[in-house]
């Protein structure tokens, strides 16, 4: 399970993993939500905005973001509008946040993010942490 502020850090060039986020990327199958390639793609497009990419730099992120596969777990509107809405209000975090969250804590998977809120979301869950 891997995040979009995850996914991010592992393609920038000034930003730094913890090991254990870098051994799951690259040791097991990614689970994302259906949300993860918008985040992503904006994120990359903001990132090349404000020069932190090069196009060749880009084009190389795409790649990599291609090699990692993701399995991308579509959610219906009930479900959204449902759990992952109610373990928003429950944790204190955006609906999008809580995608992530509900689906590591329903998949039982460790959930790979960088976001400060989401880690302390995950352990409240007890969802395991990459």
């Amino acid at each position: 399970m891997l995040d979009a502020s995850a996914a991010l850090a592992r393609l920038a060039p000034d930003e730094m993993l913890p090991s254990s986020v870098v051994a799951a990327i690259e040791s097991e199958t990614i689970v994302v939500p259906a949300l993860w390639p918008f985040e992503v793609a904006n994120a990359l497009e903001v990132m090349r905005r404000r020069k932190r990419f090069d196009e060749p730099a880009l084009a190389d992120a795409v790649v990599l973001l291609e090699s990692l596969a993701p399995e991308i777990e579509m959610v219906s509107a009930r479900r959204c509008w449902g759990a992952i809405s109610g373990l928003a209000r429950e944790q204190q975090l955006t609906v999008y946040d809580a995608a992530y969250l509900e689906l590591a804590k329903r998949r039982r998977l460790p959930l790979a993010t960088l976001d400060e809120a989401l880690r302390e979301a995950a352990c409240h869950a007890q969802v395991e942490l990459a």
